[in-house]
């Protein structure tokens, strides 16, 4: 008897494993939204009557489909799918008796074995005897295209009774339409691999510096027996988000997988300070590191004029400069241009306005820190309230430098802007001449170490204040024999030690001894030195 019973209960574990196991071919099978994506047709294309169209994508669906079938003239075509990412091609033959010149929807519906649903449709249009399908640039499969960096290249395969009387392209930065030249193969030949004999339609257009990032529509047009129809699609257009230089007359040479970095400055603007060699010496631009594919160069193989603006030229002559020296390099793909600077930055800076503790009186700013060539730093209190602040070459307002109108952190000297703060605090601005950038951060204050009850978690100071404005204590602490550090906003991004155990405090420094007893630990991180004090009673 109990040989049967374990027999039965064997056979009732296999039925049930068998009944909840999913046969799904592929890796494991994760987490995620389902996607569905139909690369044929494309969005409005032109479908004639008594053909077959195929209908064909791709499904993502991370926990696998259990479903999918595809609606098209109020039929539905199974998609066999196994996996979670599945191509799928379908034949649809075109209904009779149809109403032509009439869009129509076809839906691709996929459902998981969570039982999650997606849909997505696309429109298409019925028409007799012309047929026109966009191969590219099709929304949401090609990647975007870089204004300024060369062309785009749009291409449709049509079929027509005819020769059709004209086909025009419209893209929204050209004013006009763009006429396709039916007797040119480059642009109107047979497509050798279409057995129908369908033509192919292309046409490489130029993106101008100009275009600003975005999703624009474009569409073809085409003219045959006196009626027009219309395919449209979407082509995105992408900011330039990364430039890099090199050349002979940089550090890096003409090593195309070691170029010179530049630094984004938002908008496809983008600026290095560096030095550069002299002519014969010369550099150029490059969008991705380790490819000449796209490059830029300018107009003329002459030295270039500094404090001169450019045309930047795909492919064009090698840059060089007069004279060894340091200069800033400012490229603006918005404009195609480039310019080169000599860089003198100033050797002393101040900081004035009425969120500051010197107000807007020139002779009272107070000194930044030089922290290295075109770099200056100042800790000090500041208000949001009081108008904002400038920096100051002299303690006069001749050459001031302020804000960028617009741009928050970005340096200007003519028509600048006051830089502000949202609240008040204590704030360490940096200045970076290199760069062309301001940076005001908001801080506070902590003690740590062995000699404050351990390195895991500060003891924040007070900011004191006063007639010494950039002072902050730590009052009355019961001290043992150990090691102390001074940190910024809780973390070590921040801090200060003492390398020569003299008083003076260096970024990242050595640890500083502490002995046992009440002490009142104080920081002055004042511009003409960064100093700490342990004042009280050794047990």
């Amino acid at each position: 008897m109990k040989k049967i019973f374990f027999l039965f209960i064997a056979a009732l574990t296999a039925f049930v494993m068998s009944c909840t196991k999913l046969e799904v071919e592929g890796p494991p099978l994760e987490g995620g939204p389902i996607t569905i994506t139909i690369a044929n047709p494309t969005a409005g294309a032109l479908v004639a009557t008594n053909s077959t169209l195929t209908v064909s994508g791709t499904i993502a669906a991370p926990k696998g489909v259990k479903e999918a079938y595809l609606t098209a003239f109020g039929i539905q075509y199974p998609i066999t799918a196994v996996g979670g990412n599945v191509l799928f091609e379908v034949a649809v033959p075109i209904p009779e008796n149809l109403a032509t010149n009439t869009g129509y929807d076809l839906t691709v519906y996929v459902k998981d074995f969570d039982n999650q649903v997606q849909n997505q449709n696309v429109s298409i249009t019925l028409t007799q005897g012309v047929s026109a399908q966009i191969i590219s640039p099709i929304a949401g499969i090609t990647s975007a295209f870089l204004a300024g960096v060369g062309t785009a290249d749009f291409k449709m395969r049509l079929e027509t009774p005819g020769t059709p009387d004209a086909i025009t392209l419209t893209v929204p930065w050209v004013s006009e339409k763009i006429a396709i030249n039916l007797g040119s193969d480059n642009e109107y030949q047979k497509d050798a691999n279409d057995p129908k004999g369908s033509y192919l339609v292309m046409k490489s257009v130029s993106i101008p510096f100009s275009v600003a990032s975005g999703d624009y529509d474009y569409h073809f047009e085409i003219t045959i027996g006196g009626r027009t129809y219309e395919v449209a699609q979407k082509l995105e257009v992408a900011q330039i988000t990364e430039l890099f230089v090199l050349g002979s007359a940089t550090s890096a040479g003409w090593d195309i997988d070691n170029p010179i970095a530049m630094s984004n400055m938002g908008t496809n603007k983008f600026r290095k300070t560096l030095p550069l060699q002299g002519t014969p010496n010369a550099f150029k631009f490059v969008l991705k590191k380790g490819s000449w594919d796209i490059n830029w160069g300018t107009t003329t193989t002459d030295p270039i004029a500094v404090n001169t603006e450019y045309d930047l030229i795909r492919g064009g002559a090698d840059i060089s400069v007069p004279a060894d020296g340091n200069y800033i390099i400012s490229v603006d793909f918005n404009t195609g241009k480039f310019k080169v600077v000599p860089f003198n930055p100033p050797a002393q800076l101040f900081l004035v306005g009425g969120s500051t503790p010197a107000g807007w009186t020139p002779a009272n700013s107070a000194p930044f820190k030089k922290v290295a060539d075109g770099v200056f730093e100042i800790f000090t209190p500041l208000t949001a309230a009081g108008g904002g602040f400038k920096f100051l070459e002299v303690q006069d307002w001749a050459g001031d430098w302020g804000n960028k109108k617009g741009t928050t952190g970005v340096l200007e000297q003519d028509d600048e802007e006051n830089c502000t703060v949202a609240e008040d605090g204590f704030y360490r601005i940096t200045v970076d001449f290199n760069t062309n950038t301001w940076v005001a951060l908001k801080l506070t204050w902590g003690v740590i170490g062995s000699g404050v009850g351990g390195w895991d978690s500060d003891h924040d100071m007070t900011y004191v204040g006063g007639a010494e404005p950039y002072t902050w204590e730590l009052a009355n602490y019961p001290a043992v024999d150990g090691e102390i550090k001074f940190r910024a906003n809780d973390a070590w991004d921040i801090n200060f030690g003492d390398d020569n155990a003299d008083g003076t405090l260096e970024y990242n420094g050595a640890n500083i001894a502490l002995t046992a007893g009440t002490h009142t630990i104080r920081m002055t991180l004042a511009p003409s030195g960064y100093t700490y004090q342990i004042l009280g009673k050794k047990k």
